[in-house]
């Protein structure tokens, strides 16, 4: 820190009303029982809490610009729109084949199952925000499209933190198994 304070701004933000969200949320997570019990407890804890608005901008110059007049010096909040990733380039790619509608077969498909394969600090992101985003999206899709919901996350196995001799690995601490290095030493048969 440079020693400089605070300085106190108004500003305004858009928010994911997740209160609102509460109820369609918990009765994704209520079935779960085929979730590992550190993903499925931390969730249903975490909407036991009470979900309250969380802010998806920020008053900064790099990220996603929010698309609408006046707001020219926000961005989405990586958070809220990493995710949203998932979906998106499912569409990027069927657009850029043959098959421009290719992605719903994943989407929209029951018997399409997606698992996040993610780390203990993404969690509530992955089994109670994407969710709850996907929720909102389908039912906004739903009344163009009768008879057709999104698919929300069929599995999240979480694990809790790697580490390595007695440290947590962490990529922006340099602190991590690096791929180059893991095929030096080993057959890339065996990485995979």
């Amino acid at each position: 820190t440079d020693g400089t304070s605070p300085v106190l701004r108004e500003t305004e933000h858009f928010y994911l009303d997740l209160r609102k969200l509460s109820e369609a949320v918990w009765e994704y997570l209520e079935n779960k029982n085929h979730w590992r019990p550190n993903v499925i407890n931390f969730s249903r804890q975490y909407v036991k809490e009470g979900l309250k608005g969380r802010p998806i901008t920020r008053d900064i110059d790099w990220g996603v610009p929010i698309p609408l007049p006046g707001y020219e010096g926000k961005r989405i909040y990586v958070w809220f729109e990493a995710v949203i990733g998932y979906f998106s380039a499912s569409i990027e790619w069927a657009g850029n084949g043959d098959d421009p509608e290719k992605w719903k077969d994943w989407w929209y498909q029951p018997e399409a199952k997606t698992y996040y394969f993610i780390g203990k600090d993404n969690i509530p992101f992955h089994t109670v925000i994407w969710p709850a985003e996907l929720i909102a999206t389908g039912r906004r899709l739903y009344e163009d499209n009768p008879g057709k919901q999104l698919n929300l996350p069929y599995d999240v196995p979480a694990n809790e933190y790697l580490n390595m001799e007695g440290q947590k690995l962490s990529t922006s601490r340099n602190w991590a198994i690096w791929a180059p290095d893991l095929l030096e030493r080993f057959d890339p048969a065996a990485v995979r």
